[in-house]
């Protein structure tokens, strides 16, 4: 007992002696004053060796007050050393992204010292102890503190935006400058996390925790530098996707018509807006930018319908280009069939027949290979929209007959030829028939001297017989002429 006494001291741990006061002045109280009884007078008894029994008593009497003092004192150093298993677990606990097990773990301490309390150790003397694990938890919060610092930019809370095109120019949502708000918010959360914090004392004006924010200062210098950086990284973002909807700012219609003109300017968008579809699957869904997600769904929508857009607008074109070839074409071959279908009928119409044949053969060459473009127009407008333009097919048996007509359009003007030299011989030899039956006419009714000599009446008859040959013989040369 005498040794507990001189080295009890020794085994409280300093900050817990103030917890154990009560328990060891009643110890140093008994061992100082003895006391075993009260005589009727009053006085007091002391314990000598000469009395056994009251020796035993006092010797049972300082052991249980020993123990008792004893098994307090494992009692706090084992509570002592559970706060401190916490407080080393809080070490290693990210404060910017796990504050929930930063408030469990602070809870948890606090629950420990309220149990003490609740088993009969004064509050009051608490405060030497509970001082000591403030500057403990200041120590795990100040690593944690710094750790958080020197990462704020990538483990503050995930900030989520979408990348979208409105009005012709990809916009955030929400807007940029909200990002930055938001981000500084939570940049200034967690740096006034110290001014909050209460540690397990009983709070007051003098916490030390506050402290930590003054002592670290220089390291905000870091943290707005990278602040900076971040957000130069998500006006990046913009940039990787400012060539993929440059096509929402024009006129694709318009833009295709003025652009594409031969059969090769279709294929080449064609393939290329192919390899460029290809591409925009490859896009990325989300970008990350530190703590900031950026989903680029809406964009990549915006992308996926100008791309079809444009598809639709080279369907188009190609289909315009080729009703427009067949127009060309149509008015040609119509005006072409027509023309070789008629029949001359004169010489002249055998004339013109012939210079029209020579014009058709000039243009033709001309037209053949507008036609041999459409068709190559119309195989490849088969091969990306799975159908093409159906006059055209119409139009190459037009085209057959044309060509068919201009071969035979020769052996035809040739047949009228004889056709009309027969009529002309079969004329002549009418004429000729005709001309013997006027002769023979005239010179049986044609008066004669005797009618120079008659009367005024036989007179006027040979003048209208004269005429009347007459007229005949100008029709009969109108005939001739004609031949």
């Amino acid at each position: 007992v005498g040794n507990f006494y001189n080295t009890i001291d020794q085994q409280m741990l300093p900050s817990q002696q103030a917890m154990m006061l009560d328990s060891a002045l009643a110890f140093e109280k008994l061992v100082k004053n003895p006391k075993t009884g009260v005589k009727s007078k009053g006085d007091n008894v002391q314990v000598t060796w000469d009395n056994p029994e009251q020796l035993e008593h006092y010797i049972k009497k300082l052991q249980t007050a020993a123990d008792r003092l004893s098994t307090e004192n494992r009692k706090l150093r084992k509570v002592h050393f559970q706060i401190s298993d916490k407080v080393q677990e809080l070490m290693s606990v990210d404060l910017l992204r796990q504050q929930q097990r930063w408030k469990d773990g602070l809870m948890d301490i606090r629950h420990i010292i309220a149990n003490l309390v609740q088993q009969g150790f004064a509050s009051e003397n608490m405060t030497p102890w509970k001082s000591h694990w403030d500057r403990q938890l200041y120590k795990a919060l100040e690593h944690q503190y710094l750790m958080g610092l020197e990462a704020l930019n990538e483990n503050l809370p995930e900030i989520r935006v979408e990348l979208t095109y409105r009005q012709q120019k990809l916009q955030f949502r929400p807007p940029f400058e909200e990002i930055k708000a938001k981000y500084f918010r939570e940049m200034k959360k967690f740096i006034s996390i110290p001014n909050h914090f209460k540690g397990v004392g009983d709070g007051g004006p003098d916490l030390i925790f506050p402290a930590i924010i003054d002592r670290n200062g220089q390291n905000f210098i870091t943290c707005y530098r990278k602040a900076n950086q971040l957000f130069t990284r998500l006006a990046a973002v913009e940039d990787q996707f400012k060539d993929w909807v440059v096509l929402g700012a024009i006129d694709l219609d318009q833009f295709v018509e003025d652009n594409l003109k031969e059969l090769v300017d279709w294929e080449k968008n064609f393939r290329a807006l192919k390899g460029r579809g290809r591409d925009a699957e490859k896009l990325p869904n989300v970008v990350k930018v530190d703590c900031i997600t950026v989903s680029t769904t809406p964009v990549k929508s915006v992308i996926d319908d100008l791309i079809q857009r444009l598809f639709d607008a080279l369907l188009n074109s190609l289909r315009k280009s080729i009703n427009k070839d067949v127009s060309q074409i149509d008015g040609f071959v119509s005006t072409a069939t027509e023309t070789l279908s008629q029949r001359p009928q004169t010489v002249q119409e055998i004339g013109e027949a012939n210079a029209k044949h020579t014009e058709f053969m000039a243009t033709k060459k001309e037209v053949k290979p507008l036609f041999d473009k459409a068709e190559s127009k119309n195989k490849l407008l088969r091969s990306v929209a799975g159908g093409g333009v159906e006059s055209l097919t119409q139009l190459q048996s037009r085209w057959d007959k044309f060509e068919i007509m201009m071969e035979s359009h020769q052996l035809m003007v040739k047949e009228q030829v004889e056709v009309m030299k027969n009529n002309v011989l079969a004329r002549v030899k009418a004429f000729h028939q005709e001309v013997e039956k006027f002769s023979a006419r005239w010179h049986q009714l044609k008066p004669g001297n005797d009618a120079l000599e008659g009367d005024k009446e036989t007179l006027d008859k040979a003048v209208a017989v004269i005429k009347e040959k007459r007229q005949e013989f100008v029709e009969i040369e109108e005939n001739m002429n004609k031949i």
